[in-house]
């Protein structure tokens, strides 16, 4: 989302998370970030993103689809 509750999104969380649910990384980027490359080893992930504004974190995402890395 670009904000929320009245207030800008100054922050995303993404978390991965291999096929059976186990967190493997997780990363905070600025609102602004487009793109960013996880380093992950071949399996199936799926990742699932909070956003963070002035007033606190946002629930997580409900998870992606699983991909595989390329």
């Amino acid at each position: 989302p670009a904000e929320a509750g009245g207030y800008a999104i100054t922050r995303y969380k993404i978390a991965v998370f291999t096929a059976k649910g186990k967190k493997v990384d997780t990363h905070v980027v600025k609102a602004s970030k487009r793109k960013y490359l996880f380093e992950l080893s071949a399996g199936r992930y799926y990742l699932k993103v909070k956003a963070r504004n002035t007033d606190r974190w946002g629930p997580w995402s409900k998870k992606t689809d699983l991909v595989r890395p390329r």
